[in-house]
């Protein structure tokens, strides 16, 4: 018998940990819309410095036609434009005048490390649910490849979701309805530098 019992039990226990698997962080990818929106907490002293800065984003993003509301007590910014000013019925590339809407996130696609940029497609209920979950994705990776683009950038810290037509805002009851649920959302979440930044 050991005459330390409690040093074994610990070896015995550190021993245990060492050889157990390790579970792999979740990267952003995989995680759903709300799960992105949820993380990175803010650090307790950077909490100020960030809802500073999204106040300031919030004006500039209105100003520029967004319909901006916060979440998270300010520290997330949810930035939604109708689709039609995006991309014409039924297709998945880009109008020409796009450009003039999705410049005007310039400011945060080239600030690396400081937001994580989630872009969230709704559709309204014309379709099946195979047509609404391919034309909002295809939709959402063409305002990735554009935004990656004006970052100047190989890659930015976007993820895209087509959310196809099951989150509705309205009932799909008139053309005006329908193009109020034809939406893209675009989440501004403070990464890492910003969320543990002084």
């Amino acid at each position: 018998m050991t005459r330390h019992p409690i040093r074994a039990i610990l070896l015995a226990f550190a021993a245990a940990v060492l050889t157990c698997p390790r579970v792999a962080a979740v990267e952003p990818v995989d995680m759903s819309l709300s799960e992105n929106i949820a993380v990175p907490a803010i650090a307790k002293r950077s909490k100020e410095k960030v809802k500073s800065r999204m106040t300031s984003l919030r004006r500039e993003l209105s100003k520029a036609g967004f319909t901006v509301t916060t979440l998270r007590e300010g520290e997330v910014i949810m930035a939604s434009v109708s689709a039609d000013k995006l991309f014409a019925p039924n297709s998945i590339e880009l109008k020409s005048s796009a450009g003039a809407v999705l410049d005007r996130l310039t400011t945060i696609v080239t600030s690396p490390g400081d937001y994580k940029i989630l872009v969230a497609v709704h559709t309204d209920d014309t379709g099946d649910d195979i047509y609404a979950d391919n034309i909002t994705g295809d939709r959402a990776n063409a305002i990735d490849d554009y935004l990656t683009r004006l970052s100047g950038r190989d890659s930015i810290n976007l993820i895209p979701y087509g959310l196809g037509r099951d989150e509705p805002l309205v009932d799909n009851n008139s053309i005006k309805s329908r193009r109020t649920n034809r939406r893209v959302e675009i989440y501004i979440v403070p990464d890492e530098n910003l969320a543990k930044s002084r």
